[in-house]
C-alpha cells in the first residue's frame, strides 16, 4: 500500500503598511529578523532551466562564484515570455517557485546560520518561516561565496 508523503510548513503571515515601499529593515523589523535573515529570490534561466538563487537582502550576487560554483556555461535573466511559462507565481515566493519542477533552487550558505527568515510576498504580506522550513519546503542546495555585502565602507 502506498501512503502519500505530506510536509508541513509552519509559517507566520504579517500584513505590511499598504501604499507606501518598505524598506527591507522596516519588513525586518515589522516580523522580527535580521536584515540579514529577509530573504531576496534572483531568478536566472540556464543550460537546463531555471535557477533560482535566495540571499540575503543586504547583499549582492557575486556573479563569477555563482557561474563557477554551477559549472553553468550561461545564465541570464528570463524575458517575459519565459516568465510566462512558469505561470502565475509570485516571483518572491521561494515555496511558490519550487513548486515548478523545471526550477533548481540555491541558498545562500551564510543564511543557514539563521533559525528564522522572511520573505516579502505578493499582496503587501511578508511571510516568515524556520530556516529548516525553508530549506526542506523548497529542496533548496546550499551555495558557499555566492553573496557579497551590498555596502563598501
Amino acid at each position: 500500500m502506498e501512503y502519500p508523503l505530506e510536509l508541513t510548513v509552519n509559517l507566520e503571515v504579517f500584513q505590511l503598511p499598504k501604499g507606501a515601499a518598505t524598506a527591507s529593515r522596516d519588513i525586518a523589523k515589522k516580523v522580527g529578523v535580521s536584515e540579514e535573515a529577509l530573504l531576496e529570490l534572483t531568478l536566472f534561466r540556464g543550460n537546463g532551466g531555471f535557477i533560482v538563487i535566495i540571499t540575503s537582502a543586504n547583499r549582492r550576487l557575486n556573479l563569477k562564484a555563482i557561474m563557477h560554483e554551477l559549472d553553468n556555461n550561461w545564465v541570464t535573466y528570463p524575458n517575459d515570455e519565459e516568465w510566462g511559462d512558469l505561470g502565475v507565481i509570485d516571483r518572491n515566493n521561494p515555496f511558490a517557485i519550487a513548486s515548478d519542477p523545471r526550477v533548481t533552487m540555491f541558498i545562500d550558505a551564510l543564511l543557514l546560520k539563521q533559525k528564522e527568515v522572511a520573505f516579502q510576498a505578493s499582496g503587501g504580506r511578508a511571510i516568515k518561516v524556520a530556516m529548516n522550513g525553508l530549506v526542506i519546503g523548497t529542496r533548496a542546495k546550499p551555495l558557499g561565496g555566492i553573496s557579497l555585502p551590498k555596502r563598501f565602507f
